[in-house]
């Protein structure tokens, strides 16, 4: 949304200016910080929509910052990073980022992004809160509970479990959960779930070797059990 606060967070002064100056052309207000230490200082003091995060600085890395900001935050991060790599991709979306760019990038997309960014409302914890059970999971906080135990998810593990609790008691065909977690057809991709749902049983069931919650209906898909 146009006059939203922004703030540039990169080591290169080149890339700072070029953001900054691009980001305020489309009508946004731009702060930049060439170190973790810079930007730590202007979210104290400047109330932000959205922050840009290079990965590689020096000192603190932008990983390492990512990591540092409370999760319960009031502006969304963005990470514009020269990685192309899958790890660096998923451990930045893992530490709270809500999207990633990998340099060098289209100056278009990458305001699209900005605007999808933005354009997401932030909704109510009671909205937001999906529940199952004995489980509940925020969508908005990315937080997964037991009961009372509070559960750290990968992003996939979480993908899962809130596509399984939002049709909880409900059979999810194979199929239909590999197109929504890979976009492809199930065959090639029963091995990964496979591994996917272990995972996450080890991380929700009290027993994962005799899994209540997570249920498998052999060659049809899984269920997660509604009732407490």
């Amino acid at each position: 949304m146009a006059g939203s606060n922004l703030l540039v967070v990169d080591d290169s002064p080149v890339d700072r200016q070029y953001l900054r100056t691009a980001l305020t052309a489309a009508g946004y207000q731009v702060a930049d910080a060439e170190s973790a230490a810079m930007a730590l200082n202007a979210l104290r003091s400047t109330g932000f929509d959205l922050m840009l995060l290079d990965l590689v600085m020096p000192e603190v890395g932008g990983l390492d910052l990512l990591r540092q900001l409370p999760e319960r935050r009031p502006y969304k991060v963005i990470v514009v990073s020269g990685h192309e790599d899958t790890e660096s991709k998923v451990a930045a979306l893992d530490a709270g980022a809500v999207d990633y760019v990998t340099k060098p990038y289209d100056l278009g997309e990458l305001l699209a992004r900005v605007r999808a960014a933005l354009r997401r409302e932030a909704v109510t914890e009671e909205s937001d809160t999906v529940r199952a059970g004995i489980l509940s999971v925020s969508k908005l906080q990315h937080v997964a509970m037991v009961g009372q135990r509070q559960v750290r998810l990968s992003v996939m593990q979480y993908r899962l479990l809130v596509l399984l609790a939002t049709r909880a008691g409900q059979v999810v065909p194979l199929d239909a959960i590999a197109k929504e977690l890979w976009n492809h057809d199930g065959e090639h991709e029963r091995q990964s779930l496979r591994v996917l749902v272990k995972k996450l049983r080890d991380k929700i069931e009290p027993n994962p070797a005799r899994a209540m919650l997570l249920q498998t209906e052999p060659g049809i898909g899984y269920r997660l059990k509604a009732e407490a």
